[in-house]
């Protein structure tokens, strides 16, 4: 098995809430990380536990968070988008293509976008950072 870069992954949401395909490329992606999965857990240590150690079960899972950052142009179309899906206080299908191995890789899911933050400095180009929030169940699967 050979490690290889993200060049070419590419991140798609549906074109509205009740869309099933995720089919809008949010075009300028420069760095993705896939939602990393947690795991809460219950203290269930009762008083007289043999050898005083603490017990503990299996909590409920966070889906986690997608982070993302993409080159920013306010009138772009990908802009447009996120304006729209943080006004509409909803979750839509996201899309996670890895396009640089065969069959390519995605990972869907549902969410919304929790925050959008532009940055625009002197002498360098304007990204926006996005961070989804995951509302679902990530689904693996591949494409040829």
């Amino acid at each position: 098995m050979t490690t290889d870069i993200g060049f070419q992954t590419e991140v798609l949401v549906g074109t509205n809430i009740a869309a099933v395909t995720a089919t809008v490329l949010l075009a300028g992606l420069k760095a993705v990380t896939p939602p990393a999965l947690s795991r809460g857990e219950a203290d269930i240590t009762a008083m007289g536990e043999p050898d005083f150690l603490k017990q503990f079960i299996p909590g409920l899972t966070d889906p986690g968070e997608l982070p993302l950052e993409l080159n920013w142009l306010p009138d772009s179309d990908a802009e447009e988008l996120l304006r729209e899906m943080f006004a509409e206080r909803q979750s839509r299908l996201i899309m996670i293509r890895f396009n640089m191995v065969t069959p390519r890789v995605t990972c869907s899911f549902r969410g919304f976008l929790r925050e959008r933050t532009p940055t625009v400095p002197m002498e360098d180009g304007m990204t926006c950072a996005a961070t989804f929030r995951v509302t679902s169940k990530m689904t693996w699967g591949t494409v040829a």
